[in-house]
């Protein structure tokens, strides 16, 4: 499967999908791949999308024009125990929408699923979140999010959104709906892509030098382990902040989509929950043929070897200013 690579960070929050909203955190990441790596074509906040139409609504056209795979930040569904078909929930959940508003309320996707389960809802988790809140095969555990809470970091506004964006799409949506127009679409977590690479997962969001300089710390690693090639333009707009480069690290989902490498020995309980895709070192890939390294050959090319570093002196510029200097690569701000 070849095409557009699409990395989405995504929200719940209707005010960040609004049209002259100057700061969102709403980014899309368009990429293709290019010698095992990733080659970042675009990144842009979603009022930046091109055409007409609201911001969502620019975004549901984008993913129905593009042929590849784009991997979103949000959850696809809700433990099985609340809902046993993915489709009818989207539908379920799209129903909710308000006017004025692109999608419904958290609180209204909790009590059309579980009510009477009190004023913010539950704290239960589809299987692929277990898989991370636990820390499965020796892996940090992550605090994931609940789709059926809508209290203090809670998922269900994350998830009315998407699943409204699900319902929307025409196309094939990975593991439920194998076929039809436009992205193939893959649920991501930057969180448990970061464990996966042996990252820490946390820090890295902020304005504090110590943030900055967590996020410079992984594109680094990007760039010398998996293959990033990027402008100047768009590593300092990751460096800068998390929303854009984790809207990156999705690209890194749809990749290994693309690649073959998404899981394929699931749960039965997936085929109605859904389940992340990670870009996986341990996951087999399909067989690609590449130019060995000549010994002493760098990693990476000189010119990329520059921006890394140019972004690291400007970050521990910027903490010497501010009088704090970053104690760690991944330091939580």
């Amino acid at each position: 499967m070849g095409g557009r690579l699409l990395g989405i960070d995504f929200s719940g929050s209707a005010d960040q999908w609004q049209p002259k909203r100057r700061k969102s955190n709403v980014w899309i990441a368009s990429a293709e791949a290019e010698d095992g790596g990733l080659r970042l074509d675009d990144l842009r906040p979603v009022q930046a999308l091109e055409g007409e139409g609201t911001p969502f609504e620019r975004l549901v056209r984008l993913l129905g024009e593009t042929r590849g795979v784009a991997a979103i930040d949000a959850p696809f569904s809700a433990p099985r125990s609340h809902s046993a078909s993915a489709a009818l929930l989207w539908t379920e959940a799209a129903e909710l929408a308000e006017a004025g508003r692109p999608f419904g309320r958290g609180r209204d996707f909790v009590e059309a699923l579980a009510p009477g389960a009190g004023p913010h809802g539950l704290k239960l988790y589809r299987a692929c979140e277990q898989h991370w809140r636990e820390g499965e095969g020796g892996r940090a555990k992550l605090n994931v999010r609940s789709t059926l809470w809508c209290g203090p970091r809670g998922g269900a506004a994350f998830a009315v959104a998407c699943m409204t964006l699900l319902r929307r799409h025409k196309g094939p949506v990975w593991p439920f709906r194998p076929d039809g127009e436009g992205a193939m679409l893959v649920e991501a977590y930057p969180a448990a892509q970061l464990a996966t690479w042996g990252l820490k997962a946390v820090g890295y969001n902020g304005d504090k030098p110590a943030a900055e300089a967590a996020r410079v710390r992984i594109l680094e690693s990007l760039v010398r382990d998996r293959g990033l090639r990027a402008s100047d333009v768009h590593l300092r707009l990751c460096a800068g902040g998390a929303d854009a480069l984790d809207a990156v690290i999705c690209a890194y989902a749809a990749k290994a989509m693309a690649d073959g490498r998404h899981p394929r020995r699931l749960p039965a309980v997936a085929r109605s929950e859904g389940w992340v895709v990670v870009d996986d070192p341990a996951q087999a890939a399909e067989p690609q043929v590449r130019p060995a390294l000549r010994e002493g050959e760098p990693l990476v090319s000189p010119t990329i070897e520059r921006r890394v570093q140019r972004l690291l002196a400007a970050v521990e510029e910027a903490a010497g200013d501010a009088g704090a200097t970053p104690q760690g690569r991944y330091d939580q701000a």
